[in-house]
């Protein structure tokens, strides 16, 4: 059987094998609100797609096999998943976190590689946080007036850009 890895992300789980080479695809159809097997179905047209099966013991101690796709087929994939396809904003803010968090995500985990790009200088790290910080204060003054949970991930969302990583 197959080590996986479980990775919290934004309330979901990216389900990866050992060494992270491989994601269900699945749980993150689920977290996107997408079709899974519209997705599958997509993904099985497309050349460039590696999909593979990987067996995952659920909570009810049953294991199932599920379909995996490569990293490179998981980048590859978000990519082509459109915000308008978005079945609410909840979903799109999931899709949109999905494509520009989970793959540094993935690298830090694995590789422990920190996301701040090579070369980045003091001042331009200080500015994201001055950015972050001032994003947060008008999360904060919005309380009452945007829904607890969407205010609750727009934070998340601009505190895992301003310290370099995800939420």
């Amino acid at each position: 059987m197959t080590n996986v890895i479980r990775i919290p992300f934004y309330g979901a789980e990216i389900i990866t094998n050992g060494d992270g080479s491989q994601i269900a695809l699945m749980p993150v159809c689920d977290a996107l609100g997408l079709d899974y097997l519209a997705q599958y179905r997509r993904l099985k047209r497309r050349p460039w797609a590696t999909m593979s099966m990987m067996p995952i013991t659920g909570s009810d101690g049953k294991t199932r096999d599920y379909v995996a796709v490569s990293r490179r087929t998981f980048t590859m994939w978000l990519a082509t998943i459109g915000t308008s396809r978005a079945r609410n904003d909840h979903a799109k803010r999931m899709i949109v976190a999905y494509q520009t968090e989970a793959i540094d995500t993935l690298e830090y985990h694995f590789h422990k590689r920190e996301t701040v790009k090579p070369g980045a200088v003091e001042h331009q790290v200080s500015a994201r946080i001055r950015q972050a910080t001032r994003q947060m204060e008008l999360c904060q003054a919005a309380r009452g007036l945007i829904h607890p949970e969407e205010l609750e991930t727009r934070a998340r969302l601009i505190l895992a850009h301003g310290l370099g990583g995800a939420a």
